[in-house]
């Protein structure tokens, strides 16, 4: 059997998977389920092969404590305003915030719990907040870790391939590294996303797309 230590930039690969549910109707898939989301990783693994380890990048979401403790009184005086406004049914948008929150961190929480899984935590950062007063949020980190990770797989020769779900044109050192160790390298999508730069490409053995209908 061919060992995969498989590599999730969860953020990227999230916003991808919510621009295909607009973008194709007749396909629903629930994100912040943690098993959908493993049986769909696991989809793109071929005959003969079994899991290494799965490492997940991600962060966990920011309160709104946290947030007010990140901005400026000009732009905290914003967000109060925008945590206030409500939707047609009553509902505020610091009601939808702390629900939101919530279900990430239980989402993330019960990842980690999965087989083979390893969580990797990054940090957000408050980059000040929108015209409507949302705020602005910023991922650290997680490419430094995702970065390393996939470094001391390929020196230490620990799988025989790496699986990578990431668009991120950030990854390309990591993915010429995997090679230059005699790794292989693959880089997995769904096809209705959003389409993977040519550079990405050039610096892997293979991309592995999948029909959103097939999975």
């Amino acid at each position: 059997m061919k060992k995969v230590a498989i590599f999730i930039d969860w953020e990227n690969f999230r916003l991808d998977i919510a621009k295909i549910q607009r973008t194709s109707p007749g396909w629903s898939f629930n994100y912040n389920d943690p098993s959908s989301v493993y049986s769909l990783i696991l989809r793109f693994l071929e005959d003969k092969e079994e899991i290494y380890r799965i490492f997940f990048y991600t962060a966990y979401p920011l309160d709104i404590e946290q947030i007010k403790a990140q901005l400026s009184q000009r732009d905290r005086n914003s967000f109060e305003e925008f945590l206030n406004g409500a939707d047609n049914r009553g509902r505020t948008n610091r009601e939808k915030w702390q629900n939101i929150s919530a279900v990430s961190r239980s989402f993330i929480d019960s990842f980690a719990q999965m087989e083979y899984v390893a969580n990797r935590i990054g940090i957000l950062k408050v980059r000040g907040v929108d015209a409507n007063g949302s705020p602005i949020l910023v991922q650290k980190r997680v490419d430094m870790l995702l970065g390393l990770d996939i470094a001391h797989i390929s020196y230490e020769k620990l799988s025989d391939k790496i699986l990578v779900f990431s668009k991120d044109t950030d990854i390309i050192p990591a993915l010429k590294t995997s090679r230059i160790n005699g790794l292989q390298t693959a880089v997995a999508a769904i096809k209705e996303g959003s389409s993977i730069n040519s550079e990405i490409k050039k610096h892997c053995d293979r991309v592995i797309l999948k029909s959103c209908f097939d999975l």
